[in-house]
């Protein structure tokens, strides 16, 4: 079987893993005193999110679907959607005046998130929903958090800080089924009308909160997931 690597949707999925790999040196660099802002690593994980949505997208235009995307496309996520937030985290613990020690148990996010792509890989239910919060989802909040925080000065407890991370983390791996915004026709009808709305409100809220409420966007997208599973929509 030949297998090919320099596909365009894999070119992409590997844009999606550079801009993870340079947002976590960012994020190292902040740690250690050499940056005053998480904005860039934001920045990044954002390009790494568009970049995922792409390479799905150009998969299914050109028809190049492979094992070799599939894999390829969750070891990125495992960097750009699982270390990067797990850094923000602790960065945000520290930045508050967390311990070192405790600093660790951030990287509950990047362990938990690899537990996420995994299974997804082999559980065929997944196709029109998810079970467990899509890993871009944790790490666009954490992104926003640390953008919000060192941006604009905003202070936070740093217990709370650790908290979230457990929780999203946690989220991750939950039987939780969440919508997914990937659409298979556009017909305004069924799913496709929270989706449309969704998306609708989102821009809404990104107009008016700017990039700090990307947050709050993904808090929104976990309480309407949790309501439709409560009506048996999910």
């Amino acid at each position: 079987m030949k297998i090919r690597l320099f596909t365009i949707p894999n070119l992409l999925t590997l844009g999606n893993l550079f801009c993870g790999a340079v947002g976590t040196l960012f994020t190292v660099a902040y740690i250690c005193g050499a940056t005053t802002s998480l904005a860039v690593p934001f920045y990044l994980m954002l390009g790494s999110a568009l970049l995922d949505f792409c390479d799905g997208f150009a998969a299914r235009l050109l028809g190049q679907y492979s094992p070799v995307g599939k894999e390829l496309d969750s070891l990125a996520d495992v960097v750009s959607f699982g270390l990067l937030p797990s850094l923000i985290f602790m960065a945000l613990f520290l930045a508050m005046g967390g311990a070192q020690a405790w600093s660790l148990l951030a990287l509950i996010v990047v362990l938990f998130s690899a537990l996420r792509l995994a299974k997804f890989n082999i559980d065929e239910s997944q196709s029109d929903s998810f079970v467990g919060l899509p890993t871009p989802a944790c790490a666009l909040f954490a992104g926003s958090l640390g953008w919000h925080i060192t941006t604009t000065g905003a202070t936070m407890e740093a217990w709370l800080v650790m908290a979230l991370a457990v929780v999203f983390a946690v989220l991750l791996i939950v039987p939780l089924r969440m919508f997914s915004l990937k659409f298979h026709g556009f017909a305004p009808k069924g799913i496709n009308l929270l989706r449309y709305g969704f998306l609708l409100v989102s821009a809404v809220m990104i107009i008016i909160g700017g990039l700090s409420a990307v947050a709050w966007i993904i808090i929104l997208y976990i309480v309407t997931s949790v309501i439709m599973g409560l009506a048996g929509k999910n």
